[in-house]
């Protein structure tokens, strides 16, 4: 044969064997089985030796050769087997190897002893590979069953115990959060090997548990993330309902954050579009938590201008006692009118002490008050009072004052008539 049939012969045994030794129909031998064919063998290459058809059977012998290598169906390790019948294997196995090793060093062609060297070698390559494919394939069949959680586990559809269904299906998002990335992982791997003609029902394999992995995990994430939003979404529901009032900051500011914290599940979730929904929730909460926060600081300003005048109007009329006590020592209020002029003063300082709660200040002046009498016209003369008498004569004399000039009219009148 020549050498370029000779590798494409050599290239579909690799395969077959590859294929063959992770094929769900797979099955190792009986080993009373595997020794006698392995004896077949033996016997089948003396008889090529001996027709000098060495050339010709080198697709034979590499075969003979792959099928006693790991995970083909004459291997067997120590652990498969008791020990005589190992021995027994061992040895028969042992002899076939030497059979194949002679029969390759005996051709005369060192072109063809070149490639079957390179095969053998591939075949250890491709085979490491495709089990380091396959084991990535059993992982992301692993994933699926992890993905693929009876709802019953996750929502108990308990109306009173809502926030334990919401716990489950976050830890549930989370977890998927984890299995996403390692099947992700996964998949990167299958680039890498996905043009490998060696190996390409393997890497179908894991393909297509890669996929099943992933419809699975988006089927469940997809109704735990819709009852994770709804969650969200009713608090939105709830803030758009909430009175836009001082009282209710406080409701605002717990809204905002039950919205920060849903956000940052579907953003370790993955889960951009419900991301950008609770942004355009929290954003709109925001709105109205910082337009209540500004009514709050013109209150607080309003509050301290107010509270600024009140502290003025205090401090002047604790002023005007403190005046008027200086002036009292000071015996400048001996006259009736500065008294009562202060008196007056002090009345209104007392007012204003009052309604701001001074208590301590206005009882100060209550106390000058009730020591001094100031309040009293003690020293004011007796002939002060005149003004007041007259003025009450006057009056007198100008409601009498009609009613005589009638009596004396009907006087004349009765005069006159007699």
């Amino acid at each position: 044969m020549e050498p370029q049939k000779i590798e494409k012969e050599l290239d579909k045994i690799i395969i077959a064997e590859i294929n063959g030794r992770f094929s769900e129909t797979f099955k190792k031998l009986n080993i009373l089985k595997a020794d006698e064919i392995i004896e077949e063998r033996n016997r089948e290459i003396v008889k090529i030796h001996q027709q000098e058809r060495i050339a010709a059977s080198i697709p034979f012998f590499f075969k003979c050769y792959l099928q006693i290598r790991e995970g083909g169906n004459l291997y067997f390790s120590p652990d498969d087997l008791s020990k005589k019948e190992f021995e027994i294997y061992a040895g028969k196995k042992g002899r076939l190897e030497v059979l194949l090793n002679a029969s390759l060093n005996t051709l005369a062609d060192e072109e063809l002893i070149h490639i079957v060297y390179r095969k053998r070698s591939l075949f250890d390559d491709e085979y490491a590979k495709a089990k380091e494919v396959m084991r990535l394939a059993e992982q992301a069949a692993e994933i699926r069953k992890t993905a693929d959680r009876p709802d019953s586990e996750l929502f108990k559809n308990d109306l009173k115990n809502r926030s334990t269904d919401e716990e489950a299906a976050i830890l549930y998002l989370r977890e998927m959060g984890h299995l996403r990335a390692a099947l992700q992982k996964i998949e990167s791997r299958y680039a890498e090997v996905s043009q490998d003609i060696y190996i390409a029902e393997v890497v179908n394999r894991m393909k297509n548990e890669v996929s099943l992995a992933f419809q699975s995990m988006a089927q469940q994430s997809r109704k735990t993330s819709e009852f994770i939003f709804d969650q969200a979404n009713t608090i939105f529901q709830n803030y758009k309902s909430t009175q836009s009032r001082l009282a209710n900051i406080e409701k605002f500011v717990s809204y905002k954050e039950a919205l920060l914290r849903y956000r940052k599940i579907f953003e370790s979730a993955g889960d951009e579009d419900r991301k950008k929904q609770i942004e355009f929730f929290i954003s709109t909460v925001e709105t109205g938590t910082e337009k209540l926060q500004k009514e709050i600081e013109k209150e607080k300003q309003r509050e301290a201008a107010a509270s600024e005048k009140d502290n003025r109007e205090v401090k002047d009329a604790y002023d005007v006692f403190l005046e008027i006590k200086t002036d009292y020592a000071d015996r400048k209020l001996d006259a009736a009118f500065k008294r009562r002029r202060a008196f007056t003063r002090l009345k209104k300082s007392l007012d204003v002490l009052k309604s701001n709660g001074q208590r301590v200040k206005a009882r100060e002046i209550e106390r000058f008050l009730n020591s001094t009498g100031i309040d009293k016209d003690e020293d004011m003369p007796d002939n002060a009072s005149q003004p007041q008498n007259l003025l009450f004569y006057k009056k007198a004399f100008m409601v009498i004052l009609p009613l005589t000039i009638y009596l004396a009219i009907l006087n004349i009148y009765y005069m006159m008539t007699k």
